[in-house]
Parts: C-alpha cells; sequence; structure tokens
C-alpha cells in the first residue's frame, strides 16, 4: 500500500504557496570589506598623513645632509692670504658665511695678523694670532657672520692692512 501523501512518479510536487507568493530571499553571509567597520572613514587620512609625514621628514634630513656637505666643504677649502715683503695678497678676499681665510706667511720676518682697530683689536673677537708667524708659519680664522672685517699685521699695522668680506 502506498502512502496517502505520496505523488506519481512523473508529477511534479505543488508547493502549499501560490506561486506569485514569495518568501524573503536570503542568501549566504558575505564577507565584510576589508575598509568596513566603524574606523573605515579615518583609514585612508591616516596613511595619507603617515606618508607625508615619512617625505617631511626625509626631506629634512636630506636638507640637513646636504647643508653639513656644503659646510665642510666650505670649511674644507679656506681663502688664503699670503704674507710677503710687501704686505697681504691679496689684500681683499671674499668668502662664504662659516668659511675660514688662512694667511700664510711668505716672508722672511714675523707677522701677526689681528682684527682692526689697531691697537685695541677687538673689532672682531678672537681674531688675532696669539703667536707671531714666523716663515712658513699658518694662522687660519673661521668667518660665522656676514660683513665686512678690516684688519691688520700686528708687528706692522700701517703697511700691512686687508679686509676680508664675508656673504
Amino acid at each position: 500500500m502506498e502512502p496517502a501523501n505520496s505523488q506519481p512518479p512523473n508529477q511534479s510536487y505543488q508547493y502549499p504557496y501560490p506561486s506569485n507568493v514569495t518568501g524573503p530571499q536570503v542568501s549566504a553571509p558575505q564577507p565584510l570589506p576589508a575598509d568596513a567597520g566603524p574606523n573605515r572613514n579615518l583609514k585612508r587620512p591616516l596613511m595619507f598623513a603617515g606618508a607625508f609625514v615619512v617625505l617631511a621628514v626625509s626631506a629634512v634630513v636630506i636638507v640637513q645632509h646636504l647643508r653639513n656637505a656644503q659646510a665642510t666643504a666650505v670649511q674644507n677649502n679656506p681663502a688664503v692670504v699670503e704674507i710677503t715683503t710687501s704686505g697681504f695678497v691679496p689684500a681683499t678676499v671674499q668668502i662664504t658665511k662659516g668659511q675660514s681665510v688662512e694667511w700664510v706667511n711668505d716672508d722672511t720676518g714675523t707677522h701677526q695678523p689681528a682684527t682692526d682697530p689697531y691697537p685695541l683689536e677687538n673689532g672682531l673677537p678672537g681674531f688675532v694670532d696669539p703667536v707671531p708667524l714666523s716663515n712658513g708659519g699658518v694662522y687660519g680664522f673661521n668667518f660665522e657672520k656676514a660683513g665686512t672685517y678690516t684688519y691688520h699685521d700686528h708687528l706692522n699695522p700701517f703697511n700691512f692692512t686687508g679686509t676680508v668680506i664675508v656673504k
């Protein structure tokens, strides 16, 4: 005997609901997008801000490195003033801020470069050779401030004069 609810093998099953009525459409759960969540609107601006900070710090480091390299090049390339029997050669030198001037005594007599005014020598503190230069002696001074500085030979102040222009 066949069960009462069974259908003949070639007939389709009839749902108990009419065909024009549909129930809620349920689909499988989908994974959340990567930028979903309460902070999804902050992620992109934070990434850009982080990239900007990295670039800014890199730029500062590069600029500082270039400045240090330039300062080292200037300090390693001093202007040279020869002290001869006739005076300072050249009598006027132009340098950049942070650059040094070296006075080299090519004369047989002793000389002592010093800042003006004579005899106070206080126009540029620290710019006075504490020991007179004998033949072949060298005195160097680093100019840190822009300006025009006059100097003389402390041992022959009226005949040996010169000027350093610092840009």
